[in-house]
């Protein structure tokens, strides 16, 4: 076998090139490494789940006023963008905080998020399933709780007050909104203690204060009211339609596609055989305010409207989320 002989010289190059190719894979993942430490690291993807949350919220504080929240998706992460809280100050004026920022207000993760408010004020917030947001508002030295579902979802207690019907082959939708377009403290008391009271969405600024887009009223005669009485007065079942609702339940509306015109259960011959009226679900707020008690309803009802004039129309399909509020017997 012939065998080719090399020079030392030739062994000598050989090594020498290895030595530098190696050298010079060495600086090349060294520079390598160091260029991978020097980029700036993304920000991680945050949690997959927390997108079902994307959407607008919308409901009510335990002193009955709006509360929303706008969430969507930012850098992969899902954020509040924008939110509104109406709250009381000092019992009487409300007041109204405005927060927008498409940049993301806060990040919602594992379904909670905290807003930092200022000056030791915050708001908190609590995702359970996927349509109910709720949580706490420390604000003007108070704390509040509050309760929303989602826009657009099956609703329930937690829903902002909202009144939906059939009427003269229309569809009627109307929400309370960041003018608190909500009236639950219409408190009548007439003689022997007669006591019935009223919840209505109405316009606002009104055309005229005495117009209501819906008004429903519950009353009959009783002694003094307290906070039990009051509750158990507005709890779950079926009622009857009353003239005025002194004795049970009125429903007056103005028909916004024929010039506010007025419609009552209680007009002409105010023959309600057939109609309904029913307290689905009924839950107390915990609310802060003094010496008043606020309940937070919803019910269903058909029933038929009159005009005062002769004419009659049914209303179909109604469904009214609305606060009752009292105020408590000094």
């Amino acid at each position: 076998m012939l065998r080719k002989k090399y020079k030392m010289s030739d062994v000598r190059c050989l090594k020498f090139d290895l030595v530098l190719r190696g050298l010079k894979l060495s600086m090349f993942l060294l520079f390598v490494v160091l260029m991978s430490c020097e980029e700036e690291q993304p920000d991680p993807p945050g949690n997959p789940a927390d997108k079902q949350y994307i959407g607008i919220w919308s409901g009510n504080t335990n002193e009955g006023l709006l509360v929303t929240f706008q969430i969507d998706t930012i850098d992969q992460w899902t954020r509040v963008e924008r939110f509104t809280i109406n709250y009381h100050h000092n019992d009487t004026s409300i007041k109204s905080r405005v927060n927008i920022n498409v940049a993301g207000i806060a990040v919602i993760n594992g379904g909670e998020f905290r807003i930092d408010l200022g000056g030791g004020e915050y708001l908190d917030g609590n995702f359970s399933g996927n349509n109910l947001l709720s949580g706490t508002i420390n604000i003007d030295d108070n704390t509040r709780s509050f309760s929303c579902t989602m826009e657009g979802k099956e609703i329930n207690l937690a829903s902002v007050c909202q009144a939906c019907y059939n009427f003269r082959q229309n569809t009627y939708f109307f929400r309370q909104d960041q003018n608190d377009i909500i009236t639950r403290l219409e408190n009548h008391l007439t003689y022997n203690h007669r006591k019935y009271f009223s919840s209505s969405l109405k316009l606002r600024p009104p055309t005229d204060d005495s117009i209501r887009l819906i008004k429903i009223t519950k009353g009959r005669l009783s002694d003094l009211w307290n906070e039990d009485a009051f509750v158990q007065f507005f709890g779950p079942g079926k009622r009857n339609y009353s003239i005025g609702g002194r004795n049970g339940v009125e429903i007056i509306l103005h028909d916004t596609e024929d010039n506010f015109r007025r419609w009552s259960t209680s007009s002409d011959s105010a023959n309600q055989q057939g109609s309904t009226f029913e307290i689905i679900e009924t839950k107390k707020l915990e609310s802060n305010l003094q010496d008043k008690v606020i309940v937070k309803l919803i019910a269903k009802f058909d029933c038929m409207m009159y005009d005062g004039e002769g004419n009659e129309e049914p209303l179909s399909d109604g469904v009214f989320i609305g606060l009752f509020e009292h105020e408590l017997e000094k």
